[in-house]
């Protein structure tokens, strides 16, 4: 036992055996009073301040002095039940405790250790401290840092990221090549680097050399070996070993050469050993690295179902504790959870759970109004769930979020309340367009009566006259006052007719008719809102915004009356073609389809009339002309350019592919799917002209080489058939 060791424990043995005697001595003389007890007292003395806290007090007069007076037997014991890293620990507490872990009989107390947390014993000796530091230690090898390094188990040495960058490199690389060189003086000789001690290739920064070690490695060398040409011979010689025993195949040769003789001897025991250890001691890192991973695992889960067993005693569900709730960081915090963390990150957590509560409910009554609308008139013209949310009644329950109950349930206990609320929205905003149309309408039948001569700006010969304005319902009023006294169903009808539904935006001059043009201003896109490309919706004041002077839909008279005028003259068009060859196709296969169906009817306008409608308008809808007109106004003069209508009436795309679809099954040859046989211009082969490849292809068919398809005769234009 070491001297100290044992002064200490006869020390803390002889203190708690002797008693004090409280007896008064033989030779004490009797208790008899004197004068000076009539004296007055002395002040009382200063209490001595409270040492309770020992921790605070340094060396053995404070808390390590309880430690030092334990039997050493009973330090012994409590350190054979201690892992290698406590031990480590212990070893750097205070002298005692470092002669404990140190001393002679410290061998079995370390083996045991490693023993029970699976650390390999190694064949390359190292002293236990030695090894422990390597693996729990905390500072550099190579340097001052204290908590920089990490364990590199071929090295046996603790480096840092800054030492393997400047005291290590490698050879596969040329700024590594060369500073390996530069270390050995520029005459590296043959087999220093299979002498020198290397890290594996699945280390950090690959296989690094020190360069301290090869510098005195190739020193060692020359002084041993001078470089000759047997030199190199000696390099492979060892390289081809070296791979014989990594892959286990035998040997190719025994060793000649003096070199050969030494590496076999002195060196090759060694590199193995050293490789193998390393091998040790990389798995078992490795394997440390995914148990601690594993156990932080563990920890999240105990700490994240601990916070939802909190929460749900407060009236949270689980649906709210989604994957936002597990990425949150405080939840998946490696860390358990404590009465002071529980006080110190409730609020925070319990916001973002009520956060979580609001969006999840948003999207929830998003999908109960999508249900619901179904038996309402306005349905067309719902507001989708990022608005509806937005609305007085589904705003408030989005808002109660203390109220636990779930958000289909909280719908289905307000739904009359939550329809009626948009509703009422819809319906001021239409009943508000329909004044607009109903003002339109009064004062173009006005200037009717009075035969007023303005013509339109965009329309050549136009005239008031040129019109017959249809009738307009009389539940429709002309003015503001008039109350409106029809119904919802009578209302969407209106709107679903639209013949006199028509209605612009002022932002974009678009053109549209009926609903239409209220989904247009209404959704999250609308043109011309600054909150469309964040997907923000608009505040519900405007979304119900109609007939009100920042208004951004209107009409007018003359938008109502261009528009009739349009629509009166693609009403009026002859449903009948020039070209009656598709109709005679049609009736010999047997093509029936609605007369509605089989004509196109497009009105034209024409912009450039010397350059036909190429370079004008030619639009299925009243809408996209009104669009159109738009082009017609210069903008840098706002000079307004008229232009002529008129109608051209031609076979609809769903005809001329039903009678192709009918050419096909009757096996007409060279009919193909989407085959046009009766336009001039198709480029996808001619009527009965057979499979041409060549007609289209950006390469042939137009190169203005060799006529048509680029060939010569008419062998070449079938072998490219063929091919």
């Amino acid at each position: 036992m070491p001297r100290r060791a044992k002064k200490v424990a006869q020390a803390a043995i002889a203190a708690s055996g002797d008693d004090v005697d409280m007896q008064p001595a033989a030779n004490d003389a009797p208790f008899e009073p004197s004068a000076e007890d009539d004296a007055p007292a002395p002040p009382p003395a200063k209490k001595p301040k409270n040492r309770s806290a020992l921790s605070k007090v340094k060396g053995r007069k404070g808390a390590m002095a309880v430690f030092n007076a334990l039997p050493i037997d009973l330090i012994f014991d409590i350190a054979s039940h201690l892992d290698p890293c406590d031990l480590y620990v212990l070893s750097r507490t205070c002298k005692v405790f470092r002669s404990v872990v140190t001393g002679t009989n410290s061998q079995a107390l370390w083996q045991e250790a490693r023993a029970r947390v699976g650390l390999p014993e190694l064949e390359l000796p190292m002293t236990d401290l030695q090894y422990a530091h390597l693996l729990f230690g905390k500072g550099c090898t190579f340097c001052d840092r204290k908590n920089a390094g990490k364990p590199e188990p071929y090295f046996r040495a603790r480096i840092c990221t800054a030492c393997m960058k400047d005291k290590f490199s490698d050879t596969y690389t040329t700024a590594g090549h060369s500073a390996v060189r530069k270390a050995a003086g520029d005459d590296l000789h043959p087999i220093t680097m299979f002498c020198t001690v290397g890290n594996s290739h699945i280390s950090r920064y690959g296989t690094q050399y020190r360069l301290a070690d090869v510098t005195r490695v190739n020193a060692d060398l020359k002084r041993r070996f001078p470089i000759s040409s047997e030199s190199y011979a000696d390099r492979n010689w060892i390289a081809g070993r070296r791979d014989a025993q990594i892959y286990g195949r035998e040997y190719a040769s025994e060793p000649t050469t003096p070199a050969q003789k030494w590496y076999v001897e002195e060196m090759e025991a060694k590199v193995i050993a050293r490789r193998e250890d390393g091998d040790k001691l990389r798995t078992w890192l490795n394997n440390q690295e995914r148990a601690k991973a594993l156990s932080k695992e563990e920890i999240r889960k105990i700490r994240r179902e601990d916070l939802e067993r909190r929460f749900k005693a407060q009236g949270f569900t689980d649906d709210e504790f989604n994957w936002e709730w597990r990425k949150e960081a405080l939840v998946k915090k490696p860390e358990l959870l404590t009465q002071r963390m529980w006080a110190k990150n409730e609020p925070i957590l319990k916001a973002k759970l009520l956060d979580i509560r609001r969006r999840r409910r948003q999207n929830i009554f998003g999908t109960c109004l999508a249900g619901a609308k179904a038996k309402r008139p306005f349905q067309l013209v719902y507001p989708d769930a990022e608005m509806a949310v937005k609305f007085p009644v589904l705003a408030a329950l989005c808002n109660d979020l203390e109220n636990p109950k779930p958000a289909d349930q909280l719908f289905a206990e307000n739904e009359e309340a939550i329809l009626a609320d948009v509703d009422a929205v819809i319906r001021d905003r239409l009943h508000g367009m329909l004044r607009d149309v109903g003002k339109a309408y009064a004062q173009l039948r006005q200037d009717q009566k009075n035969k007023a001569t303005w013509r339109d700006d965009y329309i050549k010969n136009l005239t008031v006259s040129s019109v017959t304005l249809p009738r307009l319902p009389p539940w429709i009023p002309r003015d503001d006052t008039t109350p409106i006294t029809a119904t919802d169903e009578q209302v969407v009808a209106f709107f679903e007719s639209t013949e006199f539904a028509y209605f612009t935006c002022k932002k974009c001059s678009i053109a549209k008719e009926g609903l239409g043009i209220v989904l247009h201003t209404t959704r999250p896109y609308a043109c011309g809102n600054n909150y469309a490309d964040g997907r923000i919706c608009p505040p519900v004041d405007e979304w119900a915004r109609c007939g009100r002077p920042d208004d951004k839909i209107q009409t007018d008279k003359k938008l109502l009356f261009r528009a009739l005028y349009i629509k009166q003259q693609l009403d009026s068009a002859k449903r009948k073609c020039p070209d009656t060859t598709i109709l005679e196709e049609a009736a010999k296969y047997d093509v029936e389809m609605d007369e509605s169906k089989i004509y196109k009817v497009e009105a034209v306008c024409e912009c450039e009339p010397t350059r036909t409608w190429y370079n004008g308008a030619r639009q299925t809808k009243v809408t996209e002309m009104l669009s159109h007109f738009r082009k017609h106004v210069k903008v840098d003069t706002g000079k307004i350019t008229k232009s002529t209508i008129r109608v051209d009436v031609s076979y609809s795309d769903a005809f001329r592919r039903a009678v192709s679809s009918a050419r096909i099954r009757a096996g007409v040859p060279g009919a193909r799917a989407f085959d046009d046989p009766f336009d001039p211009f198709d480029v996808f082969g001619g009527y009965d002209g057979g499979v041409n490849y060549d007609s289209y292809d950006g390469y042939d068919g137009y190169d203005g080489y060799d006529g048509y398809d680029g060939y010569d005769d008419d062998e070449g234009r079938e072998e490219c058939s063929i091919m």
